[in-house]
């Protein structure tokens, strides 16, 4: 997963499997096809960074399995 900081808020680039779980995550996400991220508002910088960290959690939990 790639976070990034922009002007309006943050983008965040992921695998296309993980997109339920992020939409879950933030309802109010924006999908900009234009640069083919998501998009969330600066307010959201902790629980996608706690997000992010979860995701890579599980995918290491995989690896080891």
């Amino acid at each position: 997963m790639i976070i990034e900081k922009n002007s309006s808020g943050l983008s965040a680039k992921f695998a296309f499997e993980l997109k339920d779980a992020f939409k879950a995550a933030f309802p109010r996400a924006k999908w900009d096809s234009y640069e083919r991220c998501w998009k969330v508002g600066v307010h959201s910088e902790k629980r996608l960074i706690q997000f992010a960290e979860e995701i890579k959690a599980a995918e290491q939990a995989l690896e080891e399995a």
